[in-house]
């Protein structure tokens, strides 16, 4: 996981941490785009979101673009070159690698820049163009390195009770009933569940968000609340599973907002999951008391992912962006709810996890 600043902008420093505001997201339908540039669907979401607020691209300070997993999965030359071309070279301008949350990394990393006075606007970008026309079958090869510790740390979880066998058709149940109803998906069952070794449907995708401090701010209904990353490195040989970095990410996150427990201080969930099974695995080392079986349980009735999760739109980077595009769009339209936790977890040698908690204010 990496950021790389390519252009230098004015730097500004503050002595007390600023509030930060979302002001706008929009993303993408999530399909294959045959024969269409997904610049064509960066452009017209970046210039609607700011003609909505009413500004021009000389309100923006600062570009954070996620990028992911190289040329396979990412665009990186696009981002790289063609994006700073468009909204012009002499902004701030920066890259974020965090492969399969590198959508949700490059939030954090904008809030940073706002919260220490680095900058009062700042555009998050991210979007993915499938490179190779075989690109299903090459997913399933490299991801195998992803799949089988995670199945081997499922199976340890039905074996130790924690989830149970009869909840698993249930949860995929669920999981799909969710993503019908979710406008930039469009949500297919498999005929046949492999529980443990199903690998998504990779699609394109692009997602932009505008944040700014609340000097500057056109809207101040949904703050950021926090926003954290954790990467932890995993020891060869050991028994420490890709998962234990949500876990310390959360006991930080209730550090730091002075609460004994995520469950009695959120009212969304959304999180980035290969297999809804993950999705459920994650909210246990949360501290939730179950995933998408966890309404009705949670006193706080939890709202588990209610997008469906990515095991119907898989496009990394912008699957972990539109985690917290959802977070926003839910907490927006539920009157009952007031903060939204969005999460993303990325799987290699070096285990990570970004974290933001959206808050509606009255």
């Amino acid at each position: 996981m990496a950021i790389r600043k390519r252009y230098i902008g004015r730097i500004r420093l503050v002595d007390t941490p600023r509030e930060v505001f979302v002001e706008s997201v929009a993303l993408s339908k999530f399909e294959r785009k045959q024969g269409k540039s997904i610049l064509d669907d960066l452009h017209e979401l970046i210039f609607s979101s700011l003609q909505g607020l009413k500004l021009s691209i000389d309100d923006i300070d600062a570009f954070v673009v996620a990028n992911s997993m190289g040329g396979l999965f990412g665009i990186p030359e696009f981002m790289r070159y063609v994006v700073p071309s468009v909204v012009g070279n002499h902004r701030a301008f920066f890259e974020v690698n965090c492969e399969e949350a590198g959508g949700l990394c490059a939030v954090v990393k904008a809030y940073d820049l706002i919260k220490s006075g680095l900058a009062n606007r700042v555009c998050i970008l991210s979007a993915n163009k499938m490179n190779l026309e075989d690109i299903d079958e090459i997913a399933n090869i490299v991801f195998m390195d992803v799949l089988q510790p995670l199945q081997e740390f499922i199976e340890r979880h039905i074996q130790e009770g924690r989830l149970k066998q009869k909840d698993l058709q249930q949860i995929f149940s669920i999981a799909y009933e969710k993503a019908k109803k979710n406008p930039f998906v469009k949500a297919e069952l498999p005929k046949k569940i492999d529980y443990l070794g199903f690998v998504p449907r990779f699609n394109d995708g692009a997602g932009v968000v505008i944040i700014s401090s609340g000097d500057v701010a056109k809207s101040k209904l949904i703050k950021i609340a926090l926003a954290e990353e954790r990467t932890e490195l995993l020891e060869t040989g050991s028994n420490d599973d890709e998962i234990k970095v949500i876990s310390s990410l959360a006991r930080s996150v209730c550090e730091k907002l002075k609460i004994s427990s995520l469950e009695e201080y959120i009212s969304i969930f959304e999180v980035y999951d290969f297999n809804p099974l993950i999705g459920e695995v994650i909210a246990e080392s949360l501290g939730l008391s179950g995933g998408y079986l966890i309404y009705g349980k949670s006193k706080n009735k939890i709202d588990f992912n209610p997008s469906g999760g990515v095991f119907f739109e898989n496009s990394p980077p912008v699957s972990s962006l539109s985690r917290f595009a959802h977070s926003f769009f839910s907490l927006k339209d539920r009157k009952d709810a007031k903060r939204a936790l969005s999460l993303a977890l990325s799987l290699r040698t070096l285990s990570h996890a970004s974290l933001v908690i959206l808050e509606k204010l009255k």
